[in-house]
């Protein structure tokens, strides 16, 4: 389904053909060729101007054949019958989403599967990794951004590789509050996320959940709201947090933070002085 340029063996095979290493092409079918009709011709046009016929061994159809509107009839429907295939498949997992039902696939962060006793395959939690999971959706609710708390768990936890990436990845999983997904990330785009509206959610009584469903809305809307620059993050990495919402009773002015603590600390560890609230 990409386009010809990102197709990197496909076009190692074209330029050997033009170098006459081989005498003919051997594919299964015609759509392990292409999907798209226009990148169909241009295979069709090229190989029979190299002289190199391509024969499809499930149908034992000559590809580069002569007659044109043969394979353009062939390859639509092949196209078309891989589009359907497509859309059921993915009517199948959104009804199924919806249902709450695990349809299977690699589990995040914090979990692997475990043999039941029904001899099914059963999702457990890794007790070590979900109390780091914990962690980071705790820190993120108090105003840390990804990188941040990657660095943080870095140094916590060196064992483990944490990147800003595989921070977003965890915060934006519902699968920790019980849910599974569908339609949630981009096709073809890595990991890059739909709009949440889009979203197939259900909630499966084989996940067990890591944390609470508010406290995953509560991350998720922080993140859109970061996403669309609705959210300045220097407002919660301040002691003072309340220095928008304390007004002088007199002046009705809003409170400025005063930090009069010293660089001194007692012996349990504590510094001198006090952190307070003051008029301008």
């Amino acid at each position: 389904k990409k386009t010809m340029d990102k197709r990197k063996n496909l076009n190692l095979m074209r330029e050997d053909a033009k170098k006459g290493h081989f005498d003919c092409v051997l594919v299964y079918k015609g759509d392990r060729l292409a999907r798209r009709i226009d990148q169909h011709l241009k295979i069709w046009s090229e190989f029979r101007r190299l002289n190199v016929p391509i024969i499809l061994t499930h149908s034992r159809m000559l590809y580069t054949t002569d007659d044109i509107h043969t394979l353009v009839v062939e390859m639509g429907m092949s196209s078309f019958e891989s589009e359907n295939n497509s859309i059921r498949t993915r009517d199948y997992y959104i009804a199924h989403t919806k249902m709450g039902k695990w349809l299977g696939g690699t589990l995040p962060y914090g979990y692997r599967y475990e043999d039941g006793e029904d001899g099914e395959k059963k999702i457990v939690q890794n007790a070590l990794e979900i109390e780091k999971v914990k962690q980071i959706f705790h820190l993120y609710i108090k105003g840390y951004g990804f990188e941040s708390i990657a660095k943080q768990l870095d140094k916590q936890y060196p064992e483990d590789r944490w990147i800003k990436e595989k921070i977003k990845s965890i915060i934006t999983n519902p699968f920790y509050a019980g849910f599974t997904t569908s339609q949630r990330i981009k096709t073809g785009s890595g990991n890059s996320l739909r709009p949440r509206k889009e979203w197939v959610m259900g909630k499966c009584e084989k996940i067990p959940p890591a944390i609470t469903e508010e406290l995953w809305n509560l991350c998720m809307d922080l993140y859109e709201r970061k996403k669309e620059g609705l959210y300045d993050s220097k407002k919660f990495t301040t002691c003072f947090l309340f220095r928008d919402v304390l007004f002088c009773k007199t002046c009705d002015v809003p409170l400025k933070g005063k930090n009069y603590t010293s660089g001194k600390k007692r012996k349990d560890g504590t510094r001198y002085g006090d952190r307070k609230y003051i008029c301008p």
